[in-house]
């Protein structure tokens, strides 16, 4: 199953090792469509042709952020926000994100949103494991931390 994929992301450098990251998975796996540094240059390019399977999205871009793309476009794909600022967890999992990476990116990470990706693309609801999240945001002493499901007591 080949997953199509468009970045935005307004580094260079960012974006670079994204596609990398992206292209590591097996080109069979993972197609990225287009690349993006604004808010602005995506919308131009979407339309009811142009619909990936997958968004990654850099939450501060040049021109804004990505939260502006759900007043703009109709987004039918998942999303995976990510992004060096934790503050928009909440605020990203609020509009149906299915992953928040936090860079730099750790490919287990990536290749875990891409997992999910494929999941809800299966329409299968998985075995009683993936139904349940595998890691949770917690706050505290005003930051947030990413746990893991393993890492936590009760």
């Amino acid at each position: 199953m080949i997953i199509t994929a468009v970045i935005l992301e307004d580094e260079p450098i960012a974006r670079r090792r994204l596609e990398r990251l992206l292209s590591e998975q097996g080109k069979e796996e993972v197609q990225v469509l287009a690349t993006f540094g604004s808010v602005q240059a995506l919308v131009d390019w979407s339309s009811s042709e142009n619909q990936p399977d997958v968004y990654f999205l850099d939450i501060s871009v040049s021109d804004g952020n990505a939260f502006q793309l759900f007043d703009l476009i109709d987004i039918h794909g998942q999303v995976v926000f990510t992004t060096a600022h934790q503050d928009h967890a909440l605020e990203a999992f609020q509009v149906g994100a299915l992953d928040y990476l936090l860079k730099p990116i750790r490919p287990a990470e990536l290749e875990r949103a891409l997992h999910r990706v494929k999941e809800r693309m299966k329409g299968k609801e998985g075995d009683a494991a993936d139904r349940y999240p595998s890691r949770f945001m917690i706050r505290f002493a005003n930051r947030l931390y990413q746990l893991e499901t393993s890492e936590l007591a009760y």
